[in-house]
């Protein structure tokens, strides 16, 4: 029993000891450090441009009193747990007041700034505070990093600040961990046209003026092509150029559009593809716009329209006298041989009586003529009517009537001497080649004037010359 006692007052001495040693040296430094390491593992990486990097870091605690063993001095279980409890946690901060905030666990909690220039550059540690630390504490820390701005710096200093609060939250210390970090070699390329869009007429060329930038942080070689559908065409002027860091390239881009003859007004994307020859995957566009809108008549346009409507005026003009003025103007008569029903009766009669065939067809020749005389003096007479004043008719009229009614009196006297003088035996009976039109009677009775000077003057002509044809081919028949 005495031997334990011995033991027990010497660890309590040595304990206590070792908190007085402890509490003096933190308390020197609770103004710079807190006591423990936070470190890189492995390699650092390099900050690829608007993408987070995660550097994995190892947190130890260093602080130099473990407060997970003081704590139990006396034993973890029965009646040593209960004897350490009431040691450290109801005797020595009565005893030692000074004792008190070291007597459970500090909290570290950390944070992260970019040192010098940190335009473009965030920086973050996962987690941000361990709420239990204590001497040998160790923990997995994560440093997020992310570079945003193209003209940002490209090493920068990410210092990590460690901050240790002791029990009563007081601040006992802080460290400060630098980690210097560098971004990866960038290729960007700005692509800004002077003008977005420009409205044209078809069949021109425009132009545009396109300011290229190198934004990365090294000295490359680029090249650049266009893309667009297939109704414009686009040219630069260069294709490739090599530009230094930050350095502006100035490149003509000319379009050329479509020729159609009209265009309401069509939108078309011109695009300009720019890449590093060391990552052509890596591609940056551009664009522009052209409106087109107007008409364009070209010479051989011109000359397709002018031969589309001379086309179409022959054959207006073919449609019109074959169909229009044949059939509706002019009602000019038909050949009876065409006649579909007269043409199958000539078919059919010059396979039986080819003699009744040659009469038939005279005689139908002979109609047709007759038919032609009265439509081209029925052509004239209408000549004449649309020319002619009223009064003009009215004495046309007149004069017509006294004419027609003095041949046919001078035809029927003609026609009497004839059949009194002429022997019988000579008047030989003969049938008619053709059937001889009969004349249009004229009554004897003494002419109502009035009447006359009214009628038609065309019919009056129509019959005067229909008289004439049809006496020229009686004395024909005769004749025969």
């Amino acid at each position: 029993m005495t031997y334990n006692r011995i033991i027990s007052i010497s660890l309590v001495s040595f304990l206590l000891f070792s908190m007085i040693t402890v509490a003096g040296v933190s308390s020197q430094q609770s103004t710079s450090d807190a006591e423990l390491s936070v470190i890189p593992i492995g390699a650092m990486p390099l900050i690829p441009p608007n993408k987070e990097t995660i550097i994995p870091l190892k947190y130890t605690d260093n602080f130099g009193m473990n407060w997970t063993t003081l704590q139990y001095f006396k034993g973890s279980t029965g009646l040593g747990a209960i004897r350490s409890f009431i040691t450290t946690r109801i005797i020595w901060p009565i005893i030692h007041p000074t004792w008190k905030p070291f007597l459970g666990y500090t909290r570290v909690e950390f944070s992260a700034e970019i040192v010098g220039n940190p335009g473009g550059w965030i920086a973050s540690v996962n987690p941000t505070t361990i709420p239990q630390s204590t001497d040998g504490t160790k923990a997995d820390l994560s440093l997020k990093v992310f570079v945003n701005d193209l003209n940002a710096a490209n090493t920068v200093i990410v210092r990590i600040s460690a901050t240790r609060f002791l029990k009563d939250n007081s601040e006992y210390g802080i460290s400060y961990f630098d980690i210097p970090v560098r971004s990866e070699k960038l290729n960007y390329i700005d692509i800004k046209p002077d003008i977005g869009s420009k409205e044209v007429r078809p069949d021109s060329m425009t132009t545009f003026q396109i300011d290229i930038t190198n934004l990365g942080y090294f000295i490359d070689a680029f090249a650049a092509k266009v893309t667009s559908d297939k109704t414009v065409k686009g040219v630069l002027s260069e294709q490739s150029f090599v530009l230094q860091p930050g350095e502006t390239h100035r490149v003509t881009l000319q379009v050329l559009t479509a020729d159609n003859v009209f265009d309401p007004g069509t939108t078309h994307t011109i695009t300009i593809n720019a890449y590093s020859l060391k990552n052509p995957e890596k591609q940056f566009t551009g664009q522009v716009q052209v409106i087109t809108k107007g008409f364009y008549f070209s010479a051989l346009t011109i000359s397709a329209i002018g031969v589309t409507l001379l086309i179409i005026l022959c054959f207006f003009l073919i449609i019109y006298y074959f169909f229009i003025r044949k059939y509706i103007h002019t009602g000019k008569p038909d050949k009876p041989w065409n006649i579909p029903e007269e043409r199958a009766y000539l078919e059919e009669l010059k396979k039986t009586d080819k003699a009744e065939y040659e009469r038939v067809l005279k005689m139908m020749d002979e109609e047709y003529q007759s038919a032609m005389l009265w439509y081209k003096d029925y052509c004239q007479a209408m000549k004449h009517e649309r020319t002619s004043t009223p009064e003009e008719k009215k004495s046309v009229y007149l004069k017509l009537f006294k004419k027609l009614k003095r041949e046919k009196t001078l035809e029927e006297k003609k026609t009497e001497e004839q059949s009194v003088w002429q022997p019988e035996e000579k008047q030989k009976p003969t049938e008619p080649v053709c059937e001889i039109p009969e004349f249009i009677p004229v009554e004897e009775k003494p002419v109502d004037r009035q009447p006359l000077v009214e009628a038609d003057e065309n019919k009056l002509k129509t019959l005067l010359k229909i008289r004439r044809a049809q006496e020229k081919q009686r004395k024909r028949l005769l004749k025969k």
